[in-house]
């Protein structure tokens, strides 16, 4: 099934995706004038895509440069399914494999910024073991995809290693839950006494000359203010609608509104999984290995740090397609059966 749909969604690629909406290749636009240096003023990140794609030879080649940006994708979702027993999944977690596949096509079968953030998501899922050097290597990756490319990465390693350290013995929902709310409150003082601006300013700033006629999918504030308490609420509800993207149900047109679905089917079938397998664990025992933890924490700093900057939820979906791969390899650990304690890179 997986490599028929593979096949399938190489073909529309290749077909120059046919029946795609414009807008979903307003980054390919981007890049491609800056490769011919039509767009001087573009941001850095887009510089150092184009600069990556010129010295891969595709800067005037978005056919091959299309088929890479899937390859990449579909290469670390089968290591992925790999390192678990497959043999383990259900039908619904071949629908959410092969929904990624399509996402992959969407979002990966054009010039895309995102074609390096492939590169952290291989080192979250091939470093399985509880070692010292596992639990570092997602960490460096992090910090120097942040260096060269997107600097918010700097906080999603810090926050991935917070939940690291906060998270690391059996802990329910609630503990759960109040440790996201204590991470938010933290980073709602921490960003006006140390940035200078409040937790939520950076999405305004970005929509401040945009409006809903021309991004439909525009993420605003839910309680319009300032200061830290409106920065924590607004980042919180944020975050909320990430996991029950209502917004996306009623605003985003057909293609959103079916991706909108498949979150809503990811994260409850994460969230049944966990608690399926915190049942199964022996009251002494961890319910989750260190890997599967790491997978955890590193979908949940991702999603934190993507609810303070992230301006509409079609850039979000944009952003989370490469760490769907995480989510995929977690759950499979989950199932009954999964290969939760593999060979490792330490």
């Amino acid at each position: 099934m997986f490599v028929v749909a593979s096949l399938i969604a190489l073909a529309w690629v290749a077909a120059d995706r046919p029946g795609l909406p414009s807008h979903f290749s307003n980054d390919e636009g981007t890049i491609i004038n800056v490769n011919r240096g039509t767009f001087a003023d573009a941001d850095a990140s887009f510089q150092l895509i184009a600069a990556v794609y010129r010295w891969l030879g595709l800067a005037e080649l978005p056919a091959l440069a299309a088929m890479l940006g899937v390859l990449s994708y579909l290469l670390a979702l089968t290591l992925a399914l790999r390192k678990t027993q497959v043999s383990s999944a259900g039908w619904l977690d071949w629908g959410i494999i092969v929904s990624c596949v399509a996402l992959a096509a969407i979002y990966h079968g054009a010039y895309t910024k995102d074609l390096l953030t492939m590169g952290v998501v291989l080192v979250i899922v091939l470093c399985r073991g509880s070692g010292i050097l596992s639990e570092l290597a997602p960490i460096l990756a992090m910090l120097l995809y942040a260096e060269a490319f997107r600097t918010y990465w700097f906080l999603v390693a810090g926050v991935f290693v917070a939940l690291r350290l906060l998270l690391r013995l059996r802990r329910g929902w609630v503990t759960t839950l109040v440790v996201i709310l204590m991470l938010y409150a933290v980073l709602a003082v921490v960003f006006p006494q140390f940035v200078g601006v409040d937790l939520d300013h950076f999405r305004h700033t970005v929509n401040e000359y945009r409006s809903n006629a021309s991004v439909n999918t525009l993420i605003t504030q839910f309680v319009p203010g300032t200061g830290p308490v409106f920065g924590f609420v607004n980042s919180v509800l944020t975050f909320g609608s990430f996991i029950v993207p209502i917004p996306l149900l009623f605003r985003g047109g057909a293609i959103y509104l079916i991706v909108a679905v498949l979150l809503i089917v990811i994260w409850v079938s994460l969230l049944v999984a966990i608690r399926s397998a915190r049942r199964r664990a022996d009251a002494a025992s961890p319910a989750l290995t260190p890997f599967q933890n790491r997978l955890l924490a590193s979908l949940l700093a991702f999603l934190i740090v993507q609810s303070i900057f992230e301006p509409d939820y079609g850039s979000f979906l944009r952003h989370l397609t490469p760490m769907l791969v995480v989510a995929v390899c977690l759950l499979l650990s989950l199932r009954p059966g999964g290969s939760a304690r593999p060979p490792s890179l330490g």
